[in-house]
């Protein structure tokens, strides 16, 4: 909002007047746009509640389609100059002026945008249900995740997903990072929880540490925890990725899967938030 604060006091406390861009001109809030025009929000003009508006009339003889207003009588000094700028000069000393306006206005100002333009690429999406696991790195890079090569007991392998029938991997964000492992004696029998994600003694989880984002790609054979390399985090993977050690605020997310043939198929969304977390 323009104005500034003076002696505890808010300019923003008078009442607003908002300038919006449509298709016919420059309108403020006290006019009601013509029938089936699009109009957004540009500029919001209040006034103090000891003193004269900000713009108190119009002239709309110097230009019919986009009214001028002159400012409040009084001698203002450079601080609040700003204030004397009818809505035109605004506009005129914008860097991108009324057509980058018409059409930045609504991304700037958080409205609605076309779905074409909001949508999400493809490979950024998180896994989508049926999915397949591939491997993320190594000799074997992009190509399916074998089930029965898993070692029981782990290390666990990097896992990207992958779209069914195609070659998209969905490897645009590391937040799609998972971590697949199969749990042996003693880690059994898996909790509750960790049971409606597992698939069998298989179990997939973000592979992205909730502390600062590393990637949790080392291996406390003994206990079956995965280890956090940067700080040293371990998740007990027989009980939800619970934290048993370290910084990490939250358990990692787990991905529940199935197993289809020789292949690890995604069946549904995260258990929670991947990535980073708030620290508690």
């Amino acid at each position: 909002m323009l104005g500034p604060k003076r002696e505890g006091l808010d300019c923003g406390l008078g009442e607003p007047r908002i300038l919006r861009q449509s298709e016919s001109g420059m309108q403020d809030s006290a006019q009601r746009p013509p029938a089936g025009s699009r109009t957004f929000p540009l500029l919001f003009l209040t006034r103090c509640p000891d003193e004269e508006p900000i713009i108190t009339q119009r002239d709309d003889s110097q230009h019919p389609s986009d009214a001028t207003a002159r400012p409040a009588t009084g001698t203002r000094d450079a601080r609040t100059e700003v204030r004397h700028w009818t809505r035109r000069t605004i506009l005129e000393r914008s860097a991108v002026g009324i057509p980058a306006l018409s059409a930045a206005g609504p991304a700037l100002l958080g409205t609605a945008v076309s779905p074409v333009a909001s949508a999400r690429k493809p490979e950024r999406l998180r896994p989508q249900p049926g999915d397949e696991l591939v491997h993320a790195f190594g000799d074997l890079q992009h190509q399916p995740i074998v089930p029965s090569e898993l070692p029981a007991g782990g290390p666990p392998v990097l896992a990207v997903p992958r779209e069914p029938g195609t070659a998209l991997v969905r490897n645009g964000s590391r937040l799609n990072n998972l971590a697949v492992v199969r749990v042996s004696e003693p880690a059994l029998p898996l909790s509750s929880k960790t049971q409606r994600y597992a698939a069998d003694d298989l179990i997939v989880f973000s592979a992205v540490c909730t502390h600062t984002g590393c990637t949790v790609e080392k291996w406390n054979a003994e206990a079956q925890h995965l280890v956090c390399p940067c700080h040293q985090s371990e998740f007990k993977v027989s009980d939800a990725a619970r934290v048993v050690t370290g910084p990490a605020p939250k358990p990692l997310a787990m991905l529940p899967v199935s197993v289809e043939g020789d292949r690890i198929i995604v069946a549904g969304k995260f258990s929670r938030r991947v990535g980073m977390q708030p620290q508690q």
